[in-house]
């Protein structure tokens, strides 16, 4: 069972307001800004020492800095496991913005 994946808020790149996703599976930062929700359902991800923005819908990487294709693979598989948490979080967020 993979666990739920627990919110912080937090500041982050550029200090914009952003609200923060934790996933456990090798603590990987998962996180989008509040001031993005007129964007389609993404995320924002650090790992290593690189960023990715991916796109859920279908799962692609709209920007990526400083990963190579291992660790672009690693993401996509952890995305990919935790979909419909990461997802489900986009969702209750912007939902609490209006």
């Amino acid at each position: 069972m993979i666990p739920r994946v627990s919110c912080t808020a937090r500041r982050s790149l550029s200090s914009r307001r952003s609200s923060a996703h934790s996933l456990p599976h090798r603590g990987l930062p998962v996180f989008f800004f509040s001031n993005e929700g007129s964007e389609p359902v993404h995320i924002h991800v650090e790992a290593a020492d690189g960023y990715a923005k991916l796109w859920l819908y279908p799962i692609s990487f709209a920007e990526v800095r400083r990963l190579n294709s291992r660790q672009r693979r690693e993401v996509r598989q952890i995305v990919r496991m935790r979909l419909k948490e990461i997802v489900e979080a986009w969702y209750d967020h912007f939902r609490d913005q209006t």
